[in-house]
C-alpha cells in the first residue's frame, strides 16, 4: 500500500514539474572557481579560491556560505574559516522546474553598509540530476552552482551554519 502511495505521489510531482525533496542535505559550489596561489613566505603556497557554498536542506532550509576554499593535493576541499566568511540563511522550494529562494545575510565578519540585512528573493533555474535523491546537476542563480562532492568538512560547515542561525533567531 505504501509503495503504491509513493508511486502516485512521485508521478504527481513529475507531472506538475515539482521534484520531491531529497532525504539528504545537498551541497553545491559556484562554478567555475578561480584558483589562485596564496602567499606563504618560505613555504609552498596553497591554492585557494573565493567561493560560494550553497546548502539545501530537505526541510526547505537554505544557506549560502561566502568563503575561501582550499584544495588539498588529494582533491578534498576545505572552507578556510580563518580567512573570513559570511553566512546567508533562508528557505527554498521547487516550482515548475525552478527553485524559489528567499534568504538574507545573518553573519558577516566584514562590516555592512546597511543597518538591517535585506531579504533577497530569487527564482533559479536548474538542470535535474541524473541520480535519484539528488535535486540538480546544475543550478543557475546569480552564479552557476554544481554539486560539491569532495567537501572534507561538511559536518563543520553545517555546525557553523546552525550556530549562526541560532544566534540570529529573535
Amino acid at each position: 500500500m505504501h509503495l503504491l502511495l509513493l508511486f502516485w505521489l512521485t508521478l504527481a510531482a513529475i507531472l506538475t514539474g515539482q521534484v520531491p525533496p531529497s532525504s539528504a542535505i545537498q551541497v553545491f559550489v559556484n562554478d567555475p572557481l578561480k584558483w589562485e596561489r596564496g602567499d606563504r613566505p618560505g613555504q609552498p603556497a596553497p591554492r585557494m579560491a573565493s567561493g560560494q557554498v550553497l546548502v539545501l536542506n530537505p526541510d526547505g532550509a537554505l544557506a549560502i556560505v561566502y568563503c575561501y576554499l582550499y584544495k588539498t593535493p588529494d582533491g578534498q576541499m576545505h572552507v578556510l574559516y580563518q580567512e573570513g566568511y559570511s553566512v546567508a540563511s533562508g528557505k527554498w522550494r521547487t516550482t515548475a522546474g525552478t527553485i524559489s529562494a528567499q534568504y538574507k545575510i545573518i553573519y558577516a565578519n566584514v562590516p555592512s553598509r546597511t543597518q538591517e540585512p535585506t531579504m533577497i528573493e530569487e527564482v533559479w533555474k536548474y538542470a535535474p540530476a541524473n541520480a535519484a535523491g539528488h535535486l540538480a546537476r546544475r543550478i543557475k542563480a546569480r552564479v552557476d552552482f554544481v554539486p560539491l562532492t569532495n567537501l572534507a568538512d561538511e559536518s563543520k560547515l553545517l555546525q557553523v551554519i546552525e550556530s549562526h542561525r541560532r544566534r540570529s533567531a529573535p
